[in-house]
């Protein structure tokens, strides 16, 4: 099996001239050959064929069942992590913290790759719960978080950032990119305004922003993690979820 071939040509011709040049042997080809073929045959794929090519109305009535749906909403109540809380903080309710401010960020592929989306669904479910939302979603274009601490505590009480960055295969470092020159959307009212920090994907944000004091790994951006994100925040499930990973990323500070 070749992957990630530029030219198919081209390949063969390499490992025909490796055969000829007793670089691979033909012995060691037929090996790695049986091995896919094992594979496919353990998988049963030459008797499912059909399988793989359902008609529409068919894997209309196959996925988002009800059962289905169960499944998502447990694995989602299960997985979600509360890394670290400010204490006296959580539970959230409108009552005591109506006025949010909401900072986004994303990048990647597919649903939810980009702010503004992120924005979007996280504003519609908050306010849902009856929250006031002020979304914060494009650096370049959106008023900074750069007004007095007092002002802004007098504006808001609750500092929310959402983040769904993933590392890809050709991308595997990924961290946050606070904007231009003092990172104005970059945390930093954490003693005037309770702050909390909620990773859709990358674990490993706590690298970044070592400083906030409630921080949340959820794993997945998708609609039932997010109403499991909120229904734990405000208390009405406890968090359940066990790190895979070390969150702190081997720094005393990101524990503080």
């Amino acid at each position: 099996m070749i992957l990630f071939t530029k030219d198919m040509d081209e390949d063969v011709a390499a490992l025909r001239s490796g055969l000829e040049q007793d670089v691979v042997t033909a012995g060691r080809l037929n090996e790695a050959v049986m091995r896919v073929l094992a594979v496919k045959a353990a998988l049963g794929l030459a008797d499912c064929q059909r399988q793989f090519q359902l008609p529409l109305e068919e894997a209309r009535s196959r996925f988002g069942k009800a059962e289905y749906r169960a499944v998502e909403r447990s694995c989602a109540d299960l997985s979600v992590t509360l890394v670290k809380a400010q204490e006296g903080l959580l539970p959230l309710s409108p009552e005591r913290r109506k006025r949010v401010y909401l900072v986004t960020d994303a990048e990647g592929r597919g649903f939810a790759s980009s702010a503004e989306a992120v924005a979007g669904a996280m504003k519609e479910k908050l306010e849902q719960r009856g929250f006031q939302v002020t979304c914060h979603c494009d650096a370049g274009e959106d008023a900074p978080i750069r007004g007095g601490h007092r002002a802004m505590a007098e504006q808001y009480d609750l500092i929310l950032y959402a983040t769904n960055l993933n590392s890809i295969s050709n991308k595997a470092v990924c961290h946050l990119d606070w904007s231009n020159s003092m990172g104005k959307d970059a945390p930093d009212f954490l003693e005037e305004i309770p702050t909390i920090f909620i990773s859709f994907g990358n674990p490993y944000h706590l690298v970044d922003v070592p400083r906030v004091k409630t921080h949340i790994n959820a794993y997945k951006f998708k609609e039932s993690v997010i109403d499991a994100v909120l229904d734990k925040l405000l208390g009405k499930s406890p968090f359940l979820g066990k790190t895979p990973v070390d969150p702190y990323c081997g720094f005393w500070d990101t524990a503080l």
